[in-house]
């Protein structure tokens, strides 16, 4: 299938993913993936080869579930790779909190997102001072097709509603913060 999805339910499986040399140890316990990364380590990175390879034109984006035991915001080093088979990167952000975070790497308007990905790599954050661990929840290849992503923030900005408005007696915006848009209208109008 073009999506894949990575859970980390089965308590010793990493369901395919691998760290490099730098990472001091990956497992798979309760639900999530823990990847321990020692204090000053360069270039930590975990990844996984798809088989048989993803079609970059059926993903549009990278998910992930994540967080990490200390605040890795400002550190360099976060990059997503891709390997095609040549292998391309692009940044991703996280915010300053240790709590739960959702992690969208958008791959739509990316030139070197293209024909058979191979394999992918999430990199860790470079040169922390302490000792940390980042716990993956799940990591998702997706096929999101709907860019206006306002339903995700609790508005519909830049959406209109055709006919009489009075007719959408019932709006209500589903603020989910989980990338799963939700909007619920009753009416008898045309909505696009």
């Amino acid at each position: 299938p073009a999506e894949a999805t990575w859970e980390f339910n089965t308590d010793g499986d990493t369901e395919g993913w691998i760290p490099n040399g730098k990472i001091k140890d990956l497992a798979a316990k309760d639900g999530v993936m823990t990847a321990t990364i020692a204090a000053n380590i360069t270039d930590p990175f975990i990844g996984v080869t798809g088989v048989p390879p993803w079609d970059a034109n059926d993903v549009t984006g990278v998910l992930a579930r994540m967080r990490s035991s200390v605040d890795i915001s400002t550190a360099g080093g976060k990059q997503f790779f891709w390997f095609n088979p040549s292998h391309t990167s692009k940044g991703y952000e996280v915010s300053d909190s240790n709590d739960w975070q959702i992690v969208f790497v958008d791959l739509l308007g990316e030139a070197n997102w293209t024909g058979a990905v191979d394999r992918i790599r999430f990199d860790l954050a470079d040169g922390l001072g302490e000792d940390r661990t980042v716990e993956f929840d799940w990591i998702r290849l997706e096929s999101l097709y709907l860019t206006n992503e306002t339903f995700e923030w609790g508005n519909l900005l830049g959406w209109e509603v055709m006919g009489n408005p009075e007719d959408f007696n019932d709006l209500e915006v589903e603020t989910v913060n989980s990338f799963s848009y939700a909007v619920k209208c009753t009416g008898t109008g045309e909505y696009h």
